[in-house]
């Protein structure tokens, strides 16, 4: 009895925990930002993208109107 006793009193594990849990913490708030990240430089690729499709379009149709 006294040794679960002794086991249940035991705290050195808890500093080891609670650090353990706040780095899971900044690894989740990392992953929330770097996936929101993503998400605003897809947008900003594709809006790029559809300008420069516009505009090789745009060029290819005056040089043929040209010819």
């Amino acid at each position: 009895m006294t040794a679960i006793q002794l086991f249940l009193d035991d705290e050195s594990g808890a500093t080891a925990i609670e650090y353990t849990m706040i780095v899971a913490l900044v690894f989740l708030a990392m992953i929330s930002g770097v996936a929101a990240l993503g998400q605003s430089l897809e947008a900003i690729y594709n809006y790029a993208a559809d300008a420069l499709i516009q505009a090789m379009s745009g060029a290819a149709a005056d040089n043929a109107n040209a010819q």
